[in-house]
């Protein structure tokens, strides 16, 4: 689930990514979420959350996650190649909503190409799926300098023929490790 969520009539605007985990009787065994600040407004215009919603493509469904996996796996891991982002991402049709990368796959691959990137994806920990939709749960580091920050990285993908044509996500910093007795 990616949810806006609106407090205290829009005093504090935020995005939630939500993962849950079911039994048979459809009561929640585990949760996951990420949750970020709102962007209203991305570099190409729009917001954190628009965007279709509609689900098609059910057929695909494993298609598709095998194509964010190899994604994630193959091209933004530390050994992967980010020079085969042509590969899982449609180059004339990618819509961004990150508040800080505008639409179009050269924007995105000015981040991934460049030498020693800051972002690197550590573990994929979730992925899941139905028709076009997409969802990874990941650990992620970011580097500046000689500081590594560790964070939790949601990303949401919306699949068309076969390419990744739109993205969302939500960024969390994962606190330090504390030691027993701290």
């Amino acid at each position: 689930m990616h949810a806006y969520q609106s407090l205290n009539d829009g005093e504090a605007q935020w995005v939630t990514t939500d993962f849950f985990r079911y039994d048979e009787e459809d009561k929640i065994l585990e949760h996951w979420d990420v949750i970020a600040e709102y962007a209203e407004n991305t570099p190409s215009g729009h917001t954190s959350v628009d965007g279709p919603t509609e689900v098609v493509d059910l057929e695909k469904t494993e298609e598709n996650k095998a194509l964010v996996r190899s994604l994630i796996e193959d091209a933004l891991m530390p050994g992967g190649n980010p020079h085969n982002l042509e590969r899982f991402i449609n180059p004339n049709k990618y819509i961004q909503h990150n508040k800080e990368v505008a639409d179009g796959l050269e924007h995105f691959q000015k981040l991934a190409r460049v030498p020693n990137r800051p972002l690197n994806y550590q573990d994929l920990v979730l992925l899941v799926g139905q028709g076009n939709f997409v969802a990874t749960l990941c650990r992620a580091t970011w580097t500046e300098g000689e500081k590594v920050s560790e964070y939790a990285q949601a990303d949401l993908f919306r699949v068309e023929d076969g390419l990744i044509v739109e993205h969302w996500d939500c960024v969390e910093p994962v606190p330090p490790k504390r030691r027993v007795g701290q």
